[in-house]
């Protein structure tokens, strides 16, 4: 259910949408975290 990413901030909105205030790229997927 991961976005797919090559950076970072391309993680930023989505995971914002979620609730999320940080995400991360690994394995060019996007992890959400410090979600409420």
């Amino acid at each position: 259910t991961g976005t797919s990413c090559i950076s970072p901030k391309q993680c930023t909105e989505p995971c914002r949408a979620k609730g999320c205030k940080h995400g991360k790229c690994m394995n060019r997927k996007c992890h959400c975290m410090l979600c409420l």
